[in-house]
């Protein structure tokens, strides 16, 4: 992702296995006090509804669950027409398969790459620090 910067508004967030960046933010390892505490909660609230989104396209098409192996540009096209053809048996009421084998854990759903400040270059820890200072100003002023 950071080697094929795509921009887009916002930021994506991310779990405890993804390196912390501007655009991809993760929880606090250990929060230290009540900002970071209530930042987390709510993190974990977000991704849980997100999470249970992929858990259902999961199910409707298999190969996303097992992965595919496609060049990245491809396998981003699979996964749109997925979307697309979600949404369409959504709006016929095409039931879901509830006993497809889940197999691969929801988190390994790819994140979208949002480049700031022109860091996509910098060293790892330059990349890192700019992530958290990020997500202390998100936590101190949404969280306080």
């Amino acid at each position: 992702m950071e080697r094929h910067p795509r921009a887009i508004q916002g930021i994506i967030l991310g779990d405890s296995g993804y390196p912390i960046r501007e655009w991809l933010i993760t929880p606090f390892h250990a929060p230290q006090n009540a900002e970071e505490e209530n930042f987390n909660n709510a993190h974990i609230a977000t991704r849980n509804i997100i999470e249970r989104c992929f858990g259902v396209l999961k199910r409707r098409f298999y190969s996303l669950n097992i992965g595919f192996r496609l060049e990245p540009d491809t396998s981003c096209k699979a996964i749109y027409a997925c979307l697309v053809l979600h949404n369409i048996a959504i709006a016929m009421k095409v039931p879901l398969l509830e006993d497809v084998d889940q197999g691969m854990p929801e988190d390994d759903m790819p994140a979208i790459r949002y480049v700031a400040n022109g860091l996509e270059n910098a060293p790892e820890r330059a990349r890192t620090e700019a992530g958290k200072a990020v997500r202390r100003q998100i936590a101190n002023t949404f969280f306080g």
